[in-house]
């Protein structure tokens, strides 16, 4: 399967303007990937099917991970259906533009410009 079917899209994010400390609401499609990753017995869980939302400063190159919760689904290989989770940008990151690109099973969206305050 090509990188292109398995990318997460963002769809809608209502603001392209983030407020540090504050939560936000983002969409999209194949915000969970493709697979939950893999498990051994009860030892080891490692799954990856959640989204992750990386931030990076356009000024300084400077990455930062916000944290994602409240994922509308945990389904993974969700197709064409919309998915949406809250979003906390760090309290303690740079300001200024910056693209965000969502990530799930390693593979990124097309980056989102945005502005960070």
């Amino acid at each position: 399967m090509s990188a292109d079917v398995a990318a997460t899209v963002v769809t809608d994010l209502r603001r392209s303007s983030l407020t540090r400390g504050a939560t936000f609401q983002i969409a999209g499609k194949q915000f969970n990937g493709l697979s939950q990753a893999n498990s051994f017995g009860d030892e080891l869980q490692t799954f990856t099917n959640y989204p992750l939302v990386r931030i990076t400063n356009t000024g300084s190159g400077h990455v930062f991970y916000a944290r994602t919760h409240d994922h509308s689904s945990m389904g993974v290989a969700t197709g064409n259906a919309t998915i949406t989770t809250q979003v906390d940008v760090p309290a303690s990151m740079e300001t200024g533009a910056g693209t965000l690109v969502v990530v799930a099973n390693g593979i990124a969206s097309t980056p989102v410009n945005v502005t960070v305050n």
